[in-house]
């Protein structure tokens, strides 16, 4: 094995000093990044129980819109079969449209908002129920001309 100088000493001990304080500085700065990722990965697990957690609202949401959905279309083909047999008047409907209306300022203001709401070209819209409030439109506009 070689002697080293004094001065080579020196210079060793030097380097050795300044390599310590870098893996220290290093093994800090490692402990700091771990400490981050551990945080990261928390608040990652967080926000992904917070998506599923909506993933899965919705998904009842759109079930439940489904059924609700598969009721209504019941519904329209028992009133609809109905309607056709001549067993239910939508009449009723009509007059429940209008219920409330006490005079002619109304009524126009009623009407107006109805056939926006039921015109065949909206999605809500039908020809029958526009049919049908024309005609009680109708009437109540004559039984308000002759009082």
């Amino acid at each position: 094995m070689e002697i080293l100088s004094e001065e080579e000493l020196k210079q060793m001990k030097r380097w050795l000093f300044k390599e310590n304080m870098r893996i220290n500085a290093e093994r800090k700065e490692i402990k700091e990044l771990k400490e981050r990722l551990k945080r990261d990965n928390l608040l990652f697990d967080k926000k992904l129980a917070i998506l599923q957690d909506g993933f899965r609202k919705l998904d009842i949401d759109r079930q439940q819109l489904e059924k609700e959905k598969v009721r209504f279309q019941l519904e329209r083909e028992y009133y609809e079969e109905d309607y056709a047999a001549g067993v239910v008047s939508r009449e009723p409907i009509a007059q429940h449209l209008f219920s409330g209306v006490n005079n002619q300022l109304t009524l126009k203001k009623r009407y107006k908002d109805l056939i926006k709401i039921y015109h065949p070209d909206n999605v809500a819209g039908s020809h029958d129920m526009v049919v049908m409030i024309n005609k009680e439109y109708e009437q109540l506009k004559n039984e308000f001309e002759h009082q």
